[in-house]
């Protein structure tokens, strides 16, 4: 397994890990420090914890994959601060529709700062190449490997999660307060945060795909499919089971389940570019796909990388990212 293909990993345990984290230092901290400066709001201190784990743990995890000028430094702390914007704020942003909704939508829009601020994060690290940036001196020093395109699609992939989920909960809060499609606040939470799902998902990886008319069709048809479908039968479920029966509650997740279908479905039926143009068994650079045909040795002449033979071997092979 590949460096990166490892980095990939651990950021995808940060998922249960960091908000796991999170509620139990919420609590030991509650009841360790009763008359702190937020006694009896300990969500703050939950939107507090949790942007620090994270965004500690994406540093840690990708610092060495960033070529770090002093440009990249400063625009990476003031990144930093998108997901504190709930600590900052404090209160949910609109409307007083009782303590616990008010919890709720709180953490909603917590998790949307988190998903804000790791593509902004993933966009300074590897999406400013072509601006002109100061360059440090430690950085020629010690030069840093590059980022694959397509890993660092997956990192903004990662970072979709929290956001979505946060955005269904802000918008069914917002059509429950304007008062739109009275009884079926829920179904049309669910349409739009499908649209906006899907379009987020589209936008990440459109420069990574060759597109074709069969490939927009299928990717269009899938989310009909797998996510419009199934919203569309809730209000179906609802009419001919009994009220508050497990159909009508397991109806709500089949959506989900389709949503996660879909961008699995979407995926393996993409031919993905993870570097240049050129195509066949050549061995490229595990970090920055630069082909390194002709060569003498394994390092990398545009990012410094240096992967031993056989993890040349199997990731030329298909064996790693």
């Amino acid at each position: 397994m590949g460096s990166v293909t490892r980095k990939l990993v651990f950021t995808l345990a940060m998922i249960p890990i960091v908000p796991a984290v999170s509620g139990i230092a919420t609590v030991l901290l509650a009841e360790l420090w009763p008359s702190g400066p937020w006694s009896g709001d300990e969500f703050r201190y939950y939107h507090l914890i949790f942007p620090t784990l994270w965004v500690s743990a994406l540093l840690f995890i990708w610092r060495n994959l960033v070529l770090w000028t002093l440009g990249r430094k400063w625009l990476t702390a003031m990144v930093a601060v998108v997901p504190f914007v709930q600590v900052i704020h404090g209160m949910h942003w609109w409307g007083d529709g009782g303590c616990f909704r008010g919890e709720i939508l709180r953490v909603s829009q917590h998790n949307l700062g988190i998903g804000v601020g790791t593509w902004l994060m993933v966009w300074v690290w590897w999406g400013w190449e072509k601006r002109r940036m100061v360059e440090d001196t430690s950085a020629k020093k010690h030069p840093a490997r590059r980022m694959s395109p397509v890993a660092s699609r997956i990192v903004a992939s990662i970072g979709m999660i929290p956001f979505v989920v946060g955005l269904f909960v802000v918008v069914r809060t917002a059509i429950e307060d304007v008062g739109l499609f009275q009884r079926n606040e829920t179904h049309w939470a669910l349409a739009l945060t499908a649209l906006v799902a899907v379009a987020i998902w589209l936008m990440i990886w459109r420069r990574a795909v060759e597109w074709s008319t069969w490939i927009c069709a299928r990717a269009v048809l899938g989310a009909v499919v797998l996510i419009g479908i199934p919203i569309a039968a809730i209000p179906v479920i609802e009419v001919i089971v009994v009220s508050g029966g497990w159909l009508e509650t397991a109806s709500y997740w089949f959506p989900v389940i389709g949503w996660g279908i879909w961008m699995a479905w979407t995926v393996r039926g993409w031919s993905v570019r993870e570097g240049p143009a050129e195509t066949g068994s050549a061995p490229r650079c595990l970090s920055c796909g630069y082909l390194l045909i002709g060569l003498r040795s394994t390092r990398c002449p545009e990012c410094g990388d240096e992967p031993t033979i056989d993890e040349l071997w199997r990731a030329t092979a298909g064996h790693d990212l």
